[in-house]
């Protein structure tokens, strides 16, 4: 089992592939792009990546993912990482790819900032 401190080092790793990103967030970590949130460590120790709809079909069938479920609500966008492709960081960073490749395609969220 992997701990809290490495998989938030991975994902920061995997960030610091893309502009201007840098993990946010003490309690959970998270990445985010334009108001979207499209990367985050569960409280259950999770790495959970934002994907669209046809690259989340794909991760579930060709890795152990699974979905994720936040106060008892499926995050219908949202798959868990596995252990395994933690340890792939070729594999994870194709991940990536098409999470930061879908974060760019969302709909900006205005600021709630005045």
């Amino acid at each position: 089992m992997m701990t809290r401190d490495s998989i938030i080092s991975i994902f920061e790793e995997m960030a610091d592939a893309y502009p201007d990103q840098k993990v946010k967030g003490k309690s959970m970590p998270y990445l985010s792009l334009n108001g979207n949130m499209f990367g985050f460590i569960s409280k259950e120790n999770q790495l959970v990546l934002r994907l669209s709809k046809e690259d989340r079909a794909a991760f579930l069938s060709s890795f152990e993912g699974s979905e994720i479920f936040q106060h008892g609500v499926l995050m219908k966008d949202y798959v868990a990482v596995p252990t395994s492709l933690l340890e792939d960081k070729e594999g994870l960073a194709g991940c990536f790819e098409k999470c930061w490749t879908n974060a760019t395609s969302l709909k900006p969220k205005p600021s709630k900032k005045k």
